[in-house]
C-alpha cells in the first residue's frame, strides 16, 4: 500500500484513530447520527461471517441488488483487465464486497463509508482474507483527499447527495490523467412522486424514533431525468443494466417505476490540454 494515508500524514495501519481496522476521520457530530442510522438499517439480510469472501456472487440469489452488484464486479474488473497496481478510491464501499475483489487483483484501494460497523460497515473487513486502507469519514468530504487517483468509484447511493452532479464533478477532479471514474447503480425516476412518498414514510418512523433527520445529509432520496440528462452534459457515458432489462422496459410504461443504470467517464491527457471524454462502449 501506498506509505501514507491520501488524508492524514500518519502511516496507513499506524493511525491512532482506528477501529475495527478502520481510520476513523468522521467528524464528532456526526458519529450518534451514524450509529443511529445503522441500528435502523433491516441487517436480517447481512451475509455470514463465513460468505464475505464469496461476495456478491454467493448472494446472487437474494434479491436483485444482489444480482447488480455481480454485474458491478464483473464489469469493473473487466474495465481493469490487464492492469495492475492502481491506486482506487471507492466511495460508498459498505461492507467490502467489490473492495475485496479489487484489492485481490493487486490495486491500491481506498474505501471510504461513513460507518464502521463490524457486519454492516468497513468493520466487516475483518472477515476477508485481504486487507485495503479503509477510512470512516463522510464521503461529501472529498476535498480532504490530497492526492488524484487512476480510479474513482462511486459504489451505489448517488442519490443520498445532496447535489449528485457536483458530487461527480468533484470525483472528477480527483481523477488523475487518462483515469476514469465509475458511477455504480443509478437510479432515476421519470415520476419519482411513488419514491417521494415511500421516503416520507421512512423518516417519519426513523425520526419519531432516533430524532435525528433520515437522511446523514440534506437529500431528494433521488434522482429524475434532469439528472440524467446532466451526467450526460458532464461527458459521463450511461448504459442501462442488462440484467435488469425487465425493470428498465416496465419504467417505459410506468412512470413512476425506477430505471436502472451506470457510468462511466474518462479523462484523457492530450498535447498539453485536458480532454474529458467517456468510452463509446463501456
Amino acid at each position: 500500500m501506498p506509505d501514507l494515508c491520501p488524508i492524514c500524514p500518519q502511516m496507513i495501519g499506524q493511525s491512532s484513530q482506528r477501529h475495527n481496522g478502520v481510520c476513523i476521520a468522521l467528524p464528532n457530530k456526526m458519529q450518534d447520527h451514524v450509529k443511529a442510522l445503522y441500528q435502523h438499517r433491516d441487517q436480517t439480510q447481512l451475509p455470514a461471517d463465513t460468505e464475505y469472501n464469496g461476495l456478491p456472487f454467493n448472494q446472487h440469489g437474494r434479491g436483485f441488488i444482489w444480482k447488480i452488484r455481480c454485474f458491478d464486479v464483473r464489469w469493473v474488473m473487466r474495465q481493469l483487465r490487464g492492469q495492475t497496481g492502481l491506486h482506487i478510491l471507492e466511495v460508498g464501499a459498505w461492507n467490502g464486497w467489490l473492495s475485496h475483489h479489487l484489492a485481490h487483483a493487486g490495486h491500491w484501494v481506498t474505501a471510504l463509508e461513513y460507518s464502521d460497523h463490524p457486519t454492516d460497515g468497513l468493520g466487516a473487513k475483518q472477515f476477508y482474507n485481504l486487507d485495503w486502507h479503509t477510512i470512516q469519514m463522510d464521503p461529501t468530504d472529498l476535498y480532504l483527499f490530497k492526492m488524484q487517483f487512476d480510479v474513482v468509484i462511486i459504489n451505489h447511493g448517488l442519490h443520498y447527495f445532496t447535489d449528485p452532479i457536483d458530487y461527480v464533478k468533484k470525483a472528477q477532479a480527483l481523477v488523475a490523467a487518462d483515469g476514469r471514474l465509475f458511477l455504480l447503480n443509478l437510479i432515476f425516476h421519470k415520476d419519482p412522486t411513488q419514491r417521494i412518498q415511500q421516503i416520507r414514510q421512512q423518516a417519519t418512523v426513523f425520526e419519531t424514533t432516533y430524532h435525528y433527520p433520515y437522511f446523514l445529509q440534506p437529500s431528494r432520496g433521488y434522482m429524475d431525468l434532469k439528472d440524467r440528462d446532466a451526467f450526460i452534459k458532464s461527458g459521463v457515458q450511461l448504459r442501462s443494466y442488462p440484467n435488469m432489462w425487465r425493470a428498465n422496459l416496465k419504467a417505459q410504461w410506468i412512470h413512476t417505476a425506477p430505471r436502472y443504470q451506470y457510468g462511466y467517464w474518462k479523462k484523457t491527457k492530450l498535447n498539453g490540454g485536458v480532454i474529458y471524454s467517456g468510452l463509446s462502449n463501456p
